[in-house]
């Protein structure tokens, strides 16, 4: 599954955006080469996140941990799932 994530951040976007990439737990759910991530301002994010295991990105978004980590950077999460779309016929 492929997934869509729009970050509402607390912190600036270079500040979470420096925690996104120190947080390599990501490739344990997802095939990590196509994870893209990138600035709608200065308060959200978005991320897109290929092969999904969902159960295994669910874990990880539950864990007191990881919910500790990222506390001081996002308020929320708007998470949505995507399907490349054939051409037009």
């Amino acid at each position: 599954m492929n997934v869509l994530v729009v970050v509402h951040l607390k912190s600036s976007y270079e500040d979470w955006k420096s925690l996104f990439d120190a947080h390599t737990e990501r490739a344990e759910f997802c095939d990590e080469s196509q994870t893209k991530v990138g600035r709608v301002d200065e308060h959200t994010g978005m991320i897109t996140l290929f092969d999904v295991d969902m159960e295994g990105m669910g874990k990880m978004m539950n864990n007191p941990e990881f919910q500790a980590l990222v506390e001081p950077y996002v308020d929320h999460n708007d998470i949505f799932t995507f399907e490349p779309l054939a051409p037009p016929a």
